[in-house]
């Protein structure tokens, strides 16, 4: 078993990166090297600072981590390959799979990911304020301003029962001006994390509270009623989402957190047009508001008289080398302490945000 001594000097061993695609490029590396983590980058393509190799993880070397940074539908499959090594920490890139059967296996065996990190660029990025708002994990705290005079917790409490959740993204076009499938399909997905992340709010809102260790309570969901309208086409892609999350008993205290009405009225809308860029969510609540920006990196909460009770904002710092600082500054931490990922990743986060994909895929022929 790995002790918190040789987990702190895994810290000063290389990071081994699979995939040299955009993220890598634009987004983990100018982090790692912002910690002064060394790197090693592969990828089946010549890419720019990247060495060349068939694509089979299990015949290259791993001293300590290895990030899992190659196309989606690989990702379950590497995982699972470096999860086999002893002493090997594992990073992966959101989501570990977007496949009904692959989603089967994964919660079959929960344990194979004790020693994985999912990341997130919108939970642990864009939308950091608001997981920290839902969730009260210390561990987000260092990263962030906060602006208010009452603690997060009466926040929580002074907002009452979830009523609504309204989640717009909207991209231009390309220089091309065809949109693509693809793109439209990360933003849906984004979409499912932001709506499940809102899904753990159920239980704070009605006096749930939070465990000592700060893991949020976070009931499952049953998703129906979706009614989903999707054109895509040259110069346009748009799709209109609305379905009901009804709460179920939670999972780790068998109580019930749901709405005095049972459901939650959840709403996407992706969009493909235009110049300008919004991403934006709005959480209704019998005694308030939430909003966020996802853009500007904060998040804002209003009291029923429309008055601003509690902000917080990404510290700016944290947001130069394309908005990783805080994942990669909370991986190191993990790997410092050499515990199980609770309290830093969103895990079952990332999960539930599959599932509810899956769902809506299956309405609007996604594929």
């Amino acid at each position: 078993m790995e002790t918190q001594d040789t987990a702190a000097e895994s810290q000063g061993l290389e990071w081994v990166v699979f995939g040299g695609g955009d993220v890598t490029q634009r987004l983990l590396l100018p982090a790692l090297r912002h910690y002064g983590v060394p790197a090693q980058v592969l990828d089946v393509e010549p890419r720019s600072g990247a060495r060349v190799y068939a694509g089979d993880p299990s015949e290259v070397e791993v001293p300590a981590v290895g990030v899992v940074a190659t196309p989606t539908r690989t990702h379950l499959c590497f995982v699972e390959e470096l999860t086999r090594r002893s002493g090997v920490r594992v990073v992966c890139e959101k989501p570990l799979t977007l496949q009904d059967k692959e989603q089967t296996r994964v919660r079959a065996d929960p344990s194979m990911f004790e020693n994985v990190f999912v990341l997130s660029y919108y939970a642990l990025g864009k939308t950091l304020p608001l997981s920290y708002l839902l969730t009260g994990r210390e561990v987000y705290a260092p990263y962030l301003q906060v602006t208010s005079a009452e603690p997060r917790g009466e926040v929580m409490a002074g907002l009452g029962a979830l009523r609504d959740i309204r989640v717009v993204f909207r991209e231009p076009l390309p220089q091309t001006g065809v949109p693509v499938l693809g793109d439209v399909e990360d933003l849906v997905f984004h979409a499912g994390m932001l709506t499940s992340q809102a899904i753990a709010a159920i239980g704070y809102a009605e006096g749930a509270g939070a465990p000592t260790d700060g893991a949020a309570l976070l009931p499952d969901a049953v998703v129906r009623g979706v009614r989903s309208w999707f054109s895509g086409g040259a110069g346009w892609g748009e799709l209109d989402t609305c379905f009901q999350i009804s709460g179920t008993p939670n999972e780790h205290t068998g109580s019930t957190r749901s709405t005095s009405s049972d459901e939650v009225t959840a709403r996407w809308q992706v969009l493909r047009g235009g110049s300008g860029k919004q991403r934006r969510v709005v959480l209704r609540f019998t005694g308030g508001r939430v909003e966020v920006d996802c853009d500007a990196h904060t998040t804002r909460v209003y009291n029923a008289s429309q008055e601003t009770v509690w902000s917080c904002a990404v510290r700016p710092e944290m947001l130069t080398a394309g908005g990783y600082v805080p994942q990669v500054g909370m991986v190191q931490e993990w790997l410092r302490l050499g515990g199980s990922p609770r309290g830093w990743d969103l895990f079952p986060h990332v999960m539930r945000g599959t599932d509810v994909w899956l769902r809506v895929r299956q309405h609007t022929g996604l594929k």
